[in-house]
């Protein structure tokens, strides 16, 4: 992972994305995360699943997947919001 994500997260596993969303000075953070195809499980690990992430790093965590519906309802439930989005260069 890029520096500030580690640094935001403590998450090191690749194909992830955090959405922090600020509304009234109070920040909610969602980690989006991508299970380990299970061939490439058995020779490097599973990762960790929700549970162990919110135990750990204190952060809810939903499959990747779920991102896009998340987004979508933002929209939906505040209208215009300012998306700031950081590259993984």
């Amino acid at each position: 992972q890029i520096p500030g994500f580690h640094y935001l997260t403590g998450y090191d596993e690749p194909d992830a994305a955090l959405v922090m969303l600020v509304r009234n000075g109070r920040a909610r953070s969602t980690l989006f995360v991508t299970p380990a195809d299970p061939r490439r499980a058995f020779y490097y690990g599973f990762r960790p699943d929700s549970a162990t992430i919110a135990r750990t790093l204190g952060l809810v965590a939903q499959p990747f997947d779920s991102l896009g519906g998340l987004m979508d309802s933002l929209v939906t439930v505040y209208g215009t919001l300012p998306v700031y989005q950081r590259s993984d260069f």
